[in-house]
């Protein structure tokens, strides 16, 4: 035998790095066929999930300071000309949801990057 097992569907496969050098020696490695583990994918996967979540809920802020704007005389129309007040018409439980899924999908992009590096 060469030291190498393939399962015959192909998905997964192992090699034996028993003859090799380096910190991997002894020890067994495994792949899926895309070559990243399925739990650094599922981290990726739900963090764009999250960045979706984060994306959205930005615009539905920014449309309820935009409204509270409008009804404002003298308003010109651009993203700075919007004030304090009009800035806060947006509802708390929609900020933090924004805060939370931009939180989540950036540390659940950095944990995925982090496993995918160290396998």
């Amino acid at each position: 035998m060469d030291g190498k097992v393939y399962r015959a569907s192909g998905a997964i496969q192992v090699e034996n790095v028993a003859a090799s050098t380096g910190p991997l020696r002894g020890k067994k490695r495994c792949n899926d066929a895309r070559g990243t583990s399925s739990v650094s994918s599922w981290l990726f996967w739900s963090s764009i999930v999250f960045g979706v979540v984060a994306t959205w809920s930005y615009r539905i802020m920014y449309n309820h300071a935009m409204e509270a704007a409008k009804r404002r005389p003298g308003f010109s129309g651009r993203f700075y000309d919007i004030t304090e007040r009009e800035a806060d018409s947006a509802p708390n439980w929609l900020a933090a949801l924004n805060m939370l899924s931009s939180l989540a999908a950036f540390v659940l992009l950095i944990a995925a990057i982090f496993i995918n590096v160290t396998n």
